[in-house]
């Protein structure tokens, strides 16, 4: 009886082992999505009852890998962005990272009010340092030599760098007229000086010479 032939292993289409591949290489990236940030002209300071602009990073991120010989290039892009305020209010799930207030402005045709609202401004009504935390969900999509993009299946978080809202109340008052000198109520530096800890930290007193 002659002996059985062996059957030679089916062939395993190289783009299956990349897609395997690939998902497991999305699941484990680690992303830089850098710090929370606040307007350039506050960096977190703001007043109760006022809306506190707060932003974070939304650009795409792209690798590129080398799998069974061909080029794969994966990009994680971001989709959400949840915004912990810090301050006990549920966080906010929104689709954009939001931006700087005064480019904001620009863009909406508004003015560049240190107050007006933006999509990821948060309006506090009490005073207080608070940690804000931002969290980013990334979808994911991979082409392979240049080809057509295919979605990853799943989703990855990355959390930014938190910040901190130092927040303050205003006070007002009717004066009989105008400053005579910065002893009078209301005539001297508005911090009485002790000003926000994120302005001594930041270098802002120095180069102002404000506090």
């Amino acid at each position: 009886m002659a002996a059985a032939e062996l059957e030679a292993p089916e062939a395993v289409d190289p783009a299956v082992l990349i897609h395997s591949e690939v998902i497991e290489e999305f699941a484990r990236l680690s992303i830089d999505v850098g710090d929370v940030r606040h307007d350039a002209d506050g960096l977190g300071f703001g007043y109760r009852k006022h809306p506190l602009n707060v932003y974070v990073d939304g650009d795409i991120e792209t690798i590129i890998r080398q799998m069974f010989g061909a080029d794969v290039t994966i990009r994680a892009i971001p989709t959400q962005f949840s915004f912990d305020y810090g301050d006990g209010t549920p966080p906010r799930t929104l689709p954009t990272p939001g931006m700087d207030r005064i480019d904001y402005a620009q863009r909406t045709g508004q003015p560049t009010d240190q107050y007006i609202e933006t999509p990821t401004s948060h309006t506090y009504q009490e005073t207080g340092v608070y940690d804000v935390n931002v969290t980013t969900t990334y979808t994911g999509e991979y082409q392979i030599n240049n080809g057509p993009w295919t979605p990853i299946p799943g989703t990855i978080t990355a959390q930014a760098e938190p910040s901190q809202s130092d927040i303050w109340r205003t006070r007002s008052a009717a004066v009989s007229g105008d400053c005579e000198h910065d002893t009078q109520w209301g005539c001297g530096e508005a911090f009485n000086g002790n000003p926000p800890h994120i302005f001594t930290t930041n270098g802002w007193c120095e180069e102002t010479g404000r506090c």
